[in-house]
């Protein structure tokens, strides 16, 4: 294919926490055409899910928890310790 009319694929992967992971979820797949590629639960808590851009790229994603490595609240900015 020549390299002019190649399409560039979107890679960026936001990663989020939400207090309620599975309306988040089905807010972002029924709105915005999300896919949810994996989805794994332990009860009503979102342990990790990943959604698909169909354009490339995606949001990953899971429940707020207390006592993990993530070390914001849902909505600010966060990051993994790397303790």
């Amino acid at each position: 294919m020549d390299s002019t009319k190649q399409a560039l694929q979107p890679t960026i992967w936001p990663t989020l926490r939400a207090t309620d992971a599975n309306a988040l979820i089905d807010f972002l797949t029924s709105v915005f055409g999300f896919t949810a590629t994996a989805v794994y639960r332990d009860g009503d808590i979102v342990e990790h899910a990943q959604l698909s851009w169909p354009e490339g790229g995606g949001i990953m994603l899971g429940s707020d928890r207390t006592g993990t490595t993530w070390t914001q609240r849902p909505g600010t900015g966060g990051r993994v310790r790397g303790d």
